[in-house]
């Protein structure tokens, strides 16, 4: 009989465990209620705390976790009734942006408030701004000066007090917005337009506060920047930056230490690909794709830093379309996984090692030509999660441990082929959210909630149950 008790309690909790397992996707707060949606945006983690503001409710937003945790943060009456978007965190303070006033806010550690660097700031003619790291002090953007005549574009900096215009940008009133793209040394790099020079790269010394062109790609008015995919300081290798750079010879790998006789071409022009994109860093290397003359499709290549020429990494051809490509890679257990698109199985998830023989596509969720577009990929305990498209189901979060038989569907939040519309997944205090639709509560705040670990199973004591003589 104690044998049967014990049997049944441990069968009931591992069935419990398993519906759980099923069902780990939980809503956090309904924030708006009923089928309208609050669209939660711009997700960051703060010392373990998620921030976000949302596209339909005023304020700056906040969430441990919890339905009653999830509130518009204190301290912020001035910002209530206006838009929060933007948010950045860098050097223990949070940045974000107000949409009414064009504002530039900081916000510190512990601190409910914030202060308002800049009025009547906007970054973009859009409405955002672009900002990294330039030194151990300051975030840097690019963009307009609203508060004074003209509008002025330029570089600006902020030490999380007050913004000040940073080097001197020569476009003028009505040239374009300089677009941040990496980071070397104390060098910022960013790409802008100028009549003259057409797109090119740019560099700001922050010691001494000079910009300068490093070098005219393609002389004359034909810009000669075209891809950074994969910027945002990501592609450096032993302090030098990698981009793709189209010049009268073509398009190819080129490479940068932030100085103008440090910008040059990576290979020698003989070796056969063209047309790079896409560019990835991943454990030491840069990976990207490109064709060749006697394949005109696209073939995942790779360089590493010191070498003279790239490596081709797999014949399968990719037709490598915005669609599927504009997603970020993640690296995960040492893998580097990335949405790709093969001519015979569309739009997939694959994985590489750095090898030939290690890369191939991981799964064909929608089996032959039809894509799964997977994105949205975050890594968390050694689990890589994702959204993809499934035929019957819609878009969904999935999640993989590597293998193809470990590759499943947590769940079909929105059923039947309508799509939970999740968008960026952010890990906050060993939690990850996301905004995602199940069909009920419009777009709103959710998260993953992890099973307990095996060894729960037992915690209530049934394993002190011994047998009955």
């Amino acid at each position: 009989m104690g044998y049967l008790v014990k049997f049944l309690a441990v069968s009931f909790v591992f069935l419990f465990n398993t519906q759980l397992c099923a069902q780990n996707i939980v809503l956090v707060k309904d924030i708006v209620l009923g089928v309208n949606s609050s669209s939660p945006q711009f997700l960051v983690d703060f010392n373990g705390e998620l921030y976000f503001g949302t596209s339909m409710t005023s304020g700056l937003w906040r969430s441990d976790g919890t339905e009653l945790g999830t509130v518009q943060a204190e301290g912020f009456a001035t910002i209530s009734s206006d838009f929060v978007s933007e948010l950045q965190v860098y050097n223990n303070k949070l940045y974000f942006n107000t949409f009414s006033n064009k504002a530039f806010w900081s916000k510190d550690t512990g601190i409910n408030n914030a202060v308002m660097i800049a009025n009547q700031f906007n970054a973009l003619s859009s409405g955002t701004y672009i900002s990294m790291a330039l030194a151990s002090e300051y975030i840097v953007m690019g963009g307009r000066d609203y508060s004074v005549a003209g509008n002025p574009v330029n570089l600006f900096r902020s030490d999380g007090a007050m913004v000040e215009e940073f080097g001197t940008f020569t476009s003028g009133s009505n040239g374009p917005i300089p677009f941040y793209i990496g980071k070397v040394g104390n060098n910022l790099l960013f790409s802008a337009i100028e009549t003259a020079t057409g797109r090119e790269l740019y560099s700001t010394d922050a010691t001494t506060a000079t910009t300068q062109r490093l070098t005219d790609i393609y002389p004359g008015s034909i810009g000669g920047l075209t891809d950074v995919t994969g910027g945002l300081g990501g592609n450096i290798l032993n302090g030098e930056f990698y981009f793709s750079g189209f010049s009268p010879d073509g398009k190819r790998i080129w490479k940068t230490d932030g100085t103008s006789l440090g910008t040059v071409v990576v290979d020698d022009l003989t070796m056969n690909y063209q047309n790079p994109s896409y560019l990835t860093k991943y454990d030491n290397s840069i990976f990207f794709f490109a064709n060749s003359s006697s394949n005109p499709v696209e073939q995942l290549w790779r360089v590493s830093s010191g070498d003279t020429a790239p490596t081709l990494l797999t014949t399968t051809p990719f037709s490598a379309s915005s669609a599927c490509t504009g997603h970020k890679s993640m690296i995960n257990n040492g893998i580097l996984y990335f949405p790709y698109e093969a001519n015979s199985a569309g739009c997939e998830l694959w994985r590489s090692d750095g090898t030939p023989a290690g890369t191939y596509q991981l799964i064909d969720i929608n089996l032959g030509t039809e894509s799964s577009f997977p994105k949205f990929l975050i890594s968390f305990n050694n689990i890589l999660y994702f959204t993809a498209l499934k035929a019957g189901f819609g878009f969904e979060i999935w999640k993989t441990d590597g293998t193809q038989a470990g590759t499943t569907m947590l769940s079909d939040l929105n059923p039947g082929n309508a799509s939970n519309t999740t968008y960026q997944m952010v890990e906050s205090g060993g939690t990850i959210f996301f905004m995602a639709d199940d069909g009920a509560t419009g777009s709103e705040l959710y998260k993953l909630a992890f099973p307990p670990p095996p060894d729960d199973i037992f915690a209530d004591g049934f394993e002190e149950i011994g047998p009955i003589l």
